[in-house]
């Protein structure tokens, strides 16, 4: 037999295929996985059931106008031809349709999975542990061989090469992975020197990150007692096992970077924490001083000495206040008594007779000087009258007649039997009247 080269042998696997009736048009049912469309358009993914999987290229040119947004776990219908990429002699499908069907069983049976834990509350934030600041030994649950190992080690040595590691192998993918992860994690668990755990693998298709939907595995990370951070593929990737962890990284670097604090951040904060229980201190022993000195002050405030020297100073003060009350009081009582005296001495008889002697000689004084002005006054008056009547009789020498004292001055104020005083010049004498006509003596 000859030989023949290996690009010989793949260009006749590919005319073989690309001359296949059947293989050239075919309509195949399955689940999109690992889809990625890159900025020229073009999509990536594979077609996949519970079984097998197959690789898939949808061109831009390929795609209708408003072709629907397909995503990861969608279930489609595909219509395309089958060809060999020569160069790494990978079969694919080149698609020219593709119509969506329904969710794929692998991506409903993880939302199923997800509804329901996030339905008992294994998902809420409330529950979660925090990430130690200081680790001293690491936990890792993933695979021995898998490049996760390599690259976590990596940081450690960079970041913090005193940290321990301690590995838990499991397998990663497969059916059995889900029992091997529980079994390793549990082993993880029961070891009292972890601080921290990580439990994570590199990146895949959605059904190789199948182990980490599993619902038993996601309720031991659940209820595990030591902090676990959960790594499982790529950035844009995510499982049950992130959900349910304490804290979500989006590789496994990045778990490594959260869980081991670099050593100099370590150093610079054990400096700085340092300085502040020196601070503290300080501070502290400046506080416990001056609530020192109050209490030697408050204490002298009750030594016998202290107590005396007030007591002898509110002595003093009361002294002081006694004192003045009583000048107060003596002084009130002394002008009480002063005006009693004054009003005694009002009403002493003595004072009392001295008193109306006053008055009453005031009053003769008056009485005196009054009679005086009056005697005065009536002897001008008789002296005009004197002077007056003899001015009448030298000029009518007439009688004036007076009814009980008064003058009359008309016949009408007399009646019969009057008694009457005739006052002539030279004298006066008594009449009655016996008629208004006749007069007699």
């Amino acid at each position: 037999m000859k030989a023949i080269q290996v690009h010989e042998l793949t260009s006749y696997i590919k005319r073989t295929i690309d001359m296949d009736y059947f293989l050239s048009n075919v309509l195949v049912e399955g689940e999109l996985s690992n889809v990625k469309t890159y900025q020229s358009g073009h999509t990536y993914f594979n077609l996949k059931d519970d079984q097998a999987s197959l690789p898939c290229i949808f061109f831009r040119w390929e795609k209708e106008d408003g072709q629907f947004p397909f995503k990861e776990g969608d279930r489609v219908l595909v219509s395309g031809g089958l060809s060999i990429y020569e160069k790494e002699t990978r079969l694919n499908l080149y698609v020219k349709t593709m119509n969506l069907k329904g969710l794929g069983p692998l991506y409903q049976k993880f939302l199923q999975t997800k509804e329901k834990l996030e339905k008992e509350g294994l998902f809420d934030q409330k529950y979660k542990q925090k990430i130690p600041s200081f680790v001293k030994t690491l936990g890792v649950v993933t695979s021995r061989d898998g490049a996760v190992l390599r690259d976590i080690i990596h940081v450690l040595k960079r970041r913090n090469p005193g940290v321990s590691l301690v590995l838990y192998p499991s397998q990663v993918q497969g059916d059995q992975a889900p029992a091997s992860l529980r079994k390793s994690l549990g082993q993880a668990l029961e070891d009292p020197r972890l601080d921290v755990i990580i439990i994570g693998r590199g990146g895949g298709s959605f059904e190789d990150l199948m182990a980490f939907q599993d619902e038993d595995l996601a309720r031991d990370i659940f209820c595990a007692k030591t902090p676990i951070i959960s790594a499982v593929g790529h950035e844009t990737d995510y499982s049950i096992s992130d959900f349910v962890a304490d804290y979500r990284a989006p590789t496994p670097s990045a778990a490594a970077e959260v869980a081991v604090a670099q050593k100099s951040d370590l150093v610079q904060g054990l400096d700085l924490l340092k300085r502040q229980i020196d601070q503290e201190f300080r501070h502290g022993l400046q506080e416990k001083k001056m609530a020192l000195a109050q209490e030697k002050l408050r204490l002298s405030h009750y030594s016998p000495g202290q107590i005396l020297e007030r007591e002898y100073g509110r002595l003093d003060l009361n002294r002081l206040k006694l004192k003045t009350s009583m000048e107060k009081f003596c002084q009130k009582q002394k002008t009480k008594l002063d005006e009693v005296k004054i009003q005694v001495d009002f009403y002493h008889p003595q004072k009392r007779c001295q008193r109306e002697r006053d008055k009453m000689g005031f009053f003769k004084d008056q009485v005196y000087q009054a009679m005086k002005e009056a005697i005065q006054k009536r002897r001008g008056h008789i002296l005009d009258l004197g002077q007056d009547l003899e001015k009448i009789q030298k000029t009518y020498p007439l009688a004036l007649i007076k009814k009980q004292g008064h003058l009359v001055q008309s016949i009408e104020d007399l009646k019969d039997q009057d008694y009457v005083e005739l006052i002539l010049p030279d004298g006066s004498r008594g009449a009655r009247i016996e008629s208004k006509g006749d007069c007699h003596a």
